[in-house]
């Protein structure tokens, strides 16, 4: 079985997303973008895989499996 592919927020985007917080500049909704391999994009729409978003910080952990739903409408945007 293939090992899941992680796709991370890096340093810089979240120290700038540090920035942001505390210059008080963070707007209310917040967007993301992540690269995706196209095998990664496969993976994703494959509802038969599990589809994770995990938060990894050392003030802050969650895990939350993404439902059929929301992965769904996540998968006509990549």
């Amino acid at each position: 079985m293939k090992r899941p592919e992680e796709v991370t927020l890096s340093r810089e985007e979240g120290e700038a997303l540090i920035e942001r917080i505390e210059r008080n500049a963070l707007s209310a909704v917040q967007y993301v973008r992540f690269p995706l391999s196209p095998e990664a994009r496969a993976a994703f729409r494959d509802e038969r895989q599990d589809a994770t978003v995990v938060i990894d910080h050392p003030n802050y952990q969650a895990r939350v499996q993404l439902s059929p739903e929301v992965r769904r409408t996540l998968a006509a945007e990549v």
